[in-house]
């Protein structure tokens, strides 16, 4: 095999590759507008929170985790 033949290979085979992932749907999450999942917790101070009650508000909800 030849450098021109390899070179060829590899442009051909990146090609199919470049193709293959612009041509894939992106992975999203629920449709803009769906409820939220009923959610409660405890918080750091101790008080209950519970998602419900937020209904209308931007929430932002950090899961943080320290191992």
């Amino acid at each position: 095999m030849t450098i021109r033949t390899l070179c060829l290979a590899l442009i051909g085979a990146g090609a199919v590759m470049l193709a293959g992932a612009c041509s894939s749907t992106p992975q999203s999450g629920p449709p803009l507008g769906t409820a939220a999942p009923a959610m409660s917790a405890t918080t750091s101070a101790g008080e209950s929170f519970d998602l419900a009650d937020k209904r209308g508000s931007v929430i932002l909800i950090d899961f943080y985790a320290n191992w």
